[in-house]
């Protein structure tokens, strides 16, 4: 943990030598922190639940968490820390990079975040809060 707050420090202190941020950036950012909430939303409604099985006839189920991070059953305190820290880390690590890195790290997590919200969505998996 102590090595993540120092490399965070880290990029905040070097964001005066990231490029400007545009309404591209913007748009990127709040794409990926929107679909963050939802798959934020649907980790508590998995939570709540106890088997998750998809509805494409493979009878693939899930019965815990496939997040490595938060471990296969968080409490809710976990998840919504887990949460509120990667969307702020997002936007800080956003925020340091150059234009060129920045535009790639952005699409890179909205194509995984657009990839999970709709895996999850695909077993039932509703976003509610």
């Amino acid at each position: 943990m102590r090595k993540i707050i120092i490399a965070l420090l880290l990029l905040v202190s070097s964001s005066a030598f990231a490029d400007e941020w545009s309404t591209g950036d913007t748009g990127r950012e709040t794409t990926y922190q929107v679909l963050a909430a939802v798959d934020w939303a649907q980790t508590r409604g998995f939570r709540r639940g106890s088997v998750l099985c998809s509805r494409d006839g493979q009878n693939n189920c899930y019965r815990y968490e496939q997040n490595v991070i938060l471990g296969p059953r968080p409490s809710q305190d976990r998840i919504d820390a887990y949460f509120v820290a990667t969307g702020i880390a997002h936007y800080l690590i956003s925020k340091a990079l150059p234009e060129k890195y920045r535009t790639l790290f952005q699409y890179i997590s909205i194509g995984v975040e657009v990839g999970v919200v709709s895996h999850n969505f695909s077993f039932g998996v509703a976003a509610k809060f």
